[in-house]
């Protein structure tokens, strides 16, 4: 398609080049000028013309455009590699969906969000909880980093057991939650550990795929690491990126944006493959979604005092 386009505008020059050339031929006793002007060509008779030399000199400037290798290309219903690239097929499909689809698609290829602090972010994080601030911090750290929203890491945070920290009763009864629930584990679920609620074996492969950023870290290291944590989580949506998001279908794209898609690879992973094939999430994992929508809401209202994000 590149080529057809270069081709379009050399071709588009010498057409006019040669059209100035025909016009001696086209007005040989009128002594007619030619020249180029942004939309084509300016022909100029210095006296007037009869009905008889315009009908000859029509016929001499449809036989130079007629002979034209531009007028060949531009037969053509589109341009060449137009079809292999299925821009045509795409752009039809495109004009049908709704607005809100279109936005969905989109976020599957625009740049990472970044939040950048604000000039009076001292004052707003002191009326964020003091449990919460460190969360935020290291949720715009290594979101920025990563290439993940800081929103979306911050509502996972919320998800897999920040809202734990909305009450004393449940600070307090935290600790209980994960010795019971999260470190006990069965044959069937594997115990998790930390702030976001990470498995062993999904610890152990970000440590193979980022050996820098996690060296001398250890799965055990979460219980008691909510920035490590925060870290890991991040770094799990990104690999959830990487792996996946460049072979999401568009049907699950239009329904989706990509924070809602890693939020549910990162709930349930392991059924990414029937998803693509379904091309609609689950109806479990789609209640996971909708309580994302609700955490980045509050991510939003946390960060928006702080931070400018986009």
């Amino acid at each position: 398609m590149a080529s057809a386009t270069t081709n379009h505008h050399d071709a588009l020059a010498d057409l006019r080049t040669q059209i100035i050339n025909a016009t001696s031929r086209a007005f040989p006793d009128l002594g007619a000028k030619a020249t180029v002007r942004s939309m084509g060509v300016n022909v100029m008779p210095q006296s007037e013309a009869s009905d008889s030399e315009v009908v000859a000199a029509a016929a001499v400037y449809q036989d130079t455009i007629n002979t034209h290798p531009l007028f060949t290309l531009l037969r053509k219903a589109t341009f060449e590699g137009m079809d292999g690239l299925g821009i045509k097929t795409r752009l039809i499909e495109i004009a049908g969906l709704r607005d809100d689809a279109i936005v969905r698609l989109d976020s599957y290829s625009a740049e990472p969000v970044k939040c950048s602090l604000n000039p009076n972010c001292e004052s707003e994080l002191e009326k964020i909880d003091p449990d919460v601030r460190p969360w935020v911090g290291s949720a715009v750290k290594y979101g920025n980093t990563a290439g993940i929203d800081p929103r979306l890491v911050l509502a996972i945070v919320y998800n897999e057991g920040g809202y734990r920290s909305d009450s004393f009763i449940e600070r307090e009864m935290s600790y209980a939650y994960d010795v019971f629930i999260r470190e006990g584990g069965n044959l069937i679920r594997p115990n998790s550990l930390g702030l976001t609620n990470m498995k062993e074996y999904t610890f152990n492969e970000l440590k193979s795929k980022f050996p820098a950023e996690f060296a001398g870290k250890n799965w055990s290291d979460l219980k008691d690491d909510p920035d490590l944590a925060i870290m890991a989580a991040t770094y799990n949506l990104k690999r959830i990126q990487d792996q996946y998001a460049g072979e999401v279908p568009d049907e699950l794209k239009e329904k989706y944006t990509l924070d809602q898609f890693l939020a549910a690879g990162y709930n349930a992973e392991r059924n990414i493959p029937d998803y693509f094939e379904a091309g609609d999430l689950g109806p479990v994992v789609q209640g996971y979604v909708r309580m994302t929508n609700t955490a980045l809401d509050k991510a939003q209202q946390l960060l928006s005092g702080m931070y400018t994000c986009k």
